[in-house]
């Protein structure tokens, strides 16, 4: 009796680990969305809160990449997260071996395109679940052994987004991606949420977005007290939940099925406040399975007090993450490793143009702008044709198909000067000062989409953000260098 109810709750928590919340309507099963001269169709990968995933095969090359797309008109309320999203994964995504990587994005008659490296292991939390079936009843779903090394990896990658200074705030294992191989490189992905935060006194944020199984207690109650919160601890927190959930295939805070998401954000927080989480109804079972060093990282990871929450630093010097790994996982990690080291290498020989990453971002916000108007088979294409400021129609390839390159190499400085190189010599193995500036500072983006006629462009981003204004800084004049926008981005996901 008691290992049936075991396995309905285990079953009822594993129902979250895979789902795909507020699906926004998406009109297209036969993979046709106005790239079939330069993409073929090969399956769909999932589905998010406002599009779809599929493998596509190029035309020509046979290489295999993720496209993810969105049907137009994009909501409005949207364009901000979109645009956010594709500038900050442009700059953070080629430096570490643990972002996935974004080619370009495009603008069809009918969606927005954003052309990914292919993870062809899937996401973490389809992992998990598939896992699930092949353990033996109150068993762990992953080792520690293995869970240390995908943890390592995570760890890893949230601390090179926090050297540059910017937190991703919908840390989880839907956002975690492996590669093919065995063991997987995990690599994180989904940026929608992520913020660039400035000066350390603007690491304060106050808009209550992410996911509510792995908010911390802090980012929950700012929907009622409208409290500013450090996204960097937030982040530390969803780590927390991360781990325990890969170990055991459970959250140890969860709520109903079918509630709404005011409601599930209160019973999850209402659990936080109440007991431990190795209390929790949903992990206690499994808690006789972990190592003391697990249950110490797990318990100063969830400490309910951000204060007292242990920091990623310290979380990469734990003991129980520090020790040595085992042979495949050893060798494994000193591939990842060396792939930093390359990573920085590589952005070292490619320092950024200021101007032409001004230049790109104010491409990538005609084109999302464009975006939420319409899908008209060739007004778009002709009218971002007209700006002499945006020259980024490949209308030979495919035609109506408007791109906008966002490697690194497309943004190259032609010759770095001495304090260009000075900023990025840098730790190898990622790590970044605290408290200082990020190592590389592109020119600032448009804060907040504006109403403008149609055909309109300026030749740069019609304004300068103003960093820590909406997230609980002072207001005083401070250029973004990720492309972080204000407006929309209270939108909340669960």
């Amino acid at each position: 009796m008691l290992e049936a109810g075991i396995t309905v709750l285990m079953e009822l928590s594993m129902a979250h680990l895979v789902r795909h919340p507020r699906i926004h309507a998406f009109d297209n099963v036969e993979g046709r969305f106005g790239l079939e001269s330069g993409y073929e169709a090969v399956r769909l990968l999932g589905r998010g809160g406002t599009g779809q995933t599929w493998l596509c095969r190029r035309r020509g090359t046979g290489e295999e990449v993720a496209l993810k797309l969105q049907q137009r008109p994009l909501p409005k309320h949207t364009l901000d997260l979109t645009y956010n999203e594709v500038v900050i994964q442009a700059e953070v995504g080629w430096g570490s071996p643990h972002m996935c990587t974004l080619q370009e994005v495009m603008l069809t008659p009918t969606h927005l395109a954003m052309v990914l490296d292919y993870e062809a292991g899937g996401s973490c939390a389809e992992y998990v679940a598939a896992q699930i079936p092949k353990v033996a009843r109150l068993e762990l779903c992953v080792d520690e052994e293995r869970a240390r090394y995908m943890f390592r990896q995570l760890i890893a990658g949230v601390e090179y987004l926090h050297s540059l200074h910017v937190a991703h705030r919908d840390i989880k294992l839907d956002n975690s991606l492996m590669d093919g191989a065995d063991p997987a490189r995990v690599k994180l992905c989904d940026f929608q949420f992520a913020k660039y935060w400035g000066k350390p006194e603007y690491a304060r944020m106050t808009t209550h977005l992410g996911t509510a199984v792995y908010m911390a207690p802090e980012v929950i109650t700012n929907r009622q007290n409208h409290k500013s919160y450090n996204p960097v601890e937030a982040d530390v927190w969803a780590c927390g939940i991360w781990l325990v959930a890969l170990l055991v295939g459970a959250f140890p805070f969860d709520n109903r099925p079918g509630v709404d998401d005011r409601t599930a954000e209160m019973q999850i927080l209402h659990q936080e406040m109440s007991a431990p989480w190795h209390d929790s109804k949903f992990v206690r079972p499994y808690i006789g399975k972990l190592s003391p060093g697990c249950m110490d990282l797990l318990d100063r990871t969830l400490a309910v007090d951000p204060r007292r929450r242990i920091s990623l630093g310290e979380i990469s010097a734990h003991p129980w993450l520090a020790a040595p790994l085992a042979e495949p996982y050893a060798g494994a990690w000193e591939a990842c490793v060396a792939a930093q080291r390359a990573a920085r290498e590589r952005m070292a020989r490619l320092p950024h143009d200021p101007e032409a990453v001004m230049a790109r971002n104010g491409r990538v916000f005609a084109l999302v702008q464009e975006a939420g108007r319409g899908g008209d088979a060739g007004t778009s294409h002709e009218r971002l044709a007209t700006l002499p400021a945006l020259p980024m129609v490949d209308a030979a390839s495919m035609p109506h198909v408007v791109r906008v390159d966002m490697r690194p190499e497309a943004v190259r400085a032609r010759a770095a000067s001495a304090r260009v190189r000075s900023l990025l010599d840098v730790d190898p193995d990622g790590e970044g000062a605290e408290g200082g500036e990020p190592a590389a500072a592109p020119a600032p983006p448009p804060r907040k989409f504006r109403d403008t006629a149609p055909g309109v462009a300026t030749k740069t981003p019609p304004s300068t953000p103003l960093a820590g204004a909406e997230d609980g800084g002072s207001g005083a004049a401070k250029p973004s260098p990720f492309a972080t926008t204000g407006g929309a981005e209270g939108a909340h996901a669960v």
